[in-house]
């Protein structure tokens, strides 16, 4: 009877911890702290489900019935992002839309409290990336990557704090420039390379985390300017790093629409890149947005690094060569 009683508790406070986060999750457009809650709608679905079933076999099915509403509410409000629900190009129409040049990218938060630094040197020495982008280098970073061969052309900016930037490139880097998006000293850095003759904008940051108001309000700031940075000269922009935002939050939508920009990981499946090993707190917020111009050829989350980050790769293609586009 004891255990009987317990079990029937926990079911109670699951179903109402439940509903309170998924309440939360629906208040995301306003803000902070609600937006915090937003980010977890996948878990909350399958704990939902679980909940309902649970109730259940133990018969109470006003507990089953709440828990399915607060999971069919979770199911209608996941973003298609989230569970990998874009649409793949199909292998005949990059043949036929795309038939210019490709080039990869790589983003990686190497987290600057993490020393195990080989384990990313040896994956990025076996990638053939034209870009990397890190996130969180600090100077012992980058003593590091200053021993990654093939990558000629840098630009680096250390710091003791979770806010160092390095851009690596094969290819010469044009138009370095480093930007101050929240006007605090937190740097992003945008910079142009050429593909087949064609120039691409790569833009790469580290927001601040949203566990404040006011770090919120500042990484909200960050991602209107690299919005408005990515329509900046008409080019094809790439937008690469970690931006402390999930594909289910207001925000995310925000930057897509207002920078005209593409998920390159829409599709796939869920593919994790923070905490990707444990799964209640897993999201996605390392992202490699791309602008229509640009076709996505193939995009893949990177193995364990020592961070608490994955890396994510993503390989594009140029709509044209610029022979055609002369001829």
């Amino acid at each position: 009877m004891r255990i009987s009683a317990t079990l029937k508790t926990l079911i109670v406070v699951g179903v109402v911890g439940l509903c309170a986060a998924t309440a939360a999750a629906l208040l995301a457009p306003l803000g902070w702290p609600f937006e915090l809650f937003a980010h977890f709608r996948l878990q909350y679905l399958v704990v939902g489900a679980l909940l309902a079933a649970a109730a259940l076999l133990r018969r109470q099915r006003s507990l089953a019935l709440v828990a399915l509403v607060a999971t069919a509410l979770n199911g209608v409000t996941l973003g298609g992002a989230t569970l990998g629900g874009g649409t793949p190009v199909s292998a005949a129409a990059l043949d036929t839309e795309c038939n210019g040049g490709d080039f990869t990218v790589i983003t990686a938060n190497v987290e600057y409290v993490n020393h195990e630094h080989e384990a990313l040197l040896r994956w990025l020495g076996q990638q053939s990336a034209d870009v990397i982008m890190l996130e969180e280098v600090t100077e012992a970073w980058g003593r590091s990557i200053e021993r990654l061969p093939g990558y000629p052309f840098r630009a680096v900016r250390v710091r003791e704090d979770p806010f160092g930037l390095a851009l690596l490139s094969r290819r010469p880097l044009q138009s370095v420039e480093w930007l101050d998006f929240a006007g605090d000293d937190v740097p992003a850095i945008s910079a142009q390379i050429e593909v087949d003759g064609q120039p691409v904008q790569i833009l790469g940051m580290h927001t601040h985390s949203p566990v404040a108001s006011e770090r919120l309000r500042a990484r909200d700031r960050e991602l209107e300017r690299a919005a408005e940075r990515a329509t900046y000269g008409g080019q094809s922009t790439v937008l690469l790093g970690d931006l402390n935002v999930s594909p289910d939050a207001p925000a995310f939508a925000r930057l897509l629409a207002d920078g005209h920009l593409r998920d390159a990981l829409a599709s796939g499946g869920w593919r994790p890149t923070w905490h990707a090993d444990f799964w209640p707190l897993a999201l996605r917020i390392d992202h490699v947005l791309v602008s229509p111009s640009l076709c996505i050829v193939s995009s893949e989350v990177g193995p364990e690094i020592g961070s608490d980050h994955r890396p994510v790769q993503v390989t594009l293609r140029l709509p044209q060569r610029v022979a055609a586009a002369g001829g």
